[in-house]
């Protein structure tokens, strides 16, 4: 699957279902070690398994209620989630925009750089948001020609101490 190019026309996005759950406790807390950590999450601070669990069905069944209100987008292939797409810190002006490919073997495949406009246009259509901010470890290079390819720029560098990373970039989508 490596050398393999995919046809990212196979590729879309849909509201989160309880099906896709597992899939992506499975990506969060199974990764080999050092994946996570390489995302900037530390471990030993995640939510438990079951809580984070709980906290993704509450937002499934909220998506069923209202399509409308659903800040996690699954990529899906065949209905089968992929990855998501997922929108945290939300509040009334901008939120925090994270992409996550559950196989190794679809990453760095153009799959984000394809659905994440679409997903932005959605999300600041279903939250009326005024920015959505985009961060990730600096050493993710990769990243910032993801942005580049949806027309966005590297605004700034950060320092975090919250997070297993101390050095961050961000860009804004306004």
């Amino acid at each position: 699957m490596k050398n393999k190019r995919l046809n990212l026309d196979e590729y879309s996005l849909r509201n989160i279902k309880k099906e896709d759950v597992d899939a992506y406790l499975n990506y969060f807390y199974s990764s080999p070690k050092g994946y996570i950590e390489s995302l900037g999450v530390d471990p030993d601070k995640r939510l438990p398994e079951e809580t984070m669990k709980a906290n993704f069905l509450e937002r499934c069944k909220d998506a069923q209620k209202d399509q409308s209100t659903c800040p996690v987008l699954a990529i899906v292939k065949d209905d089968q989630a992929e990855g998501i797409l997922l929108l945290n810190c939300l509040n009334e002006k901008d939120a925090h925009f994270h992409a996550h490919i559950f196989d190794p073997d679809l990453r760095r495949k153009g799959i984000v750089t394809k659905l994440g406009p679409e997903a932005c246009t959605l999300f600041f259509e279903r939250f009326k948001l005024e920015k959505i901010i985009f961060r990730f470890p600096a050493k993710h290079t990769g990243n910032i020609t993801i942005l580049e390819k949806m027309g966005l720029k590297l605004i700034r560098e950060e320092s975090s101490k919250d997070y297993n990373s101390e050095r961050w970039h961000c860009s804004e989508s306004i």
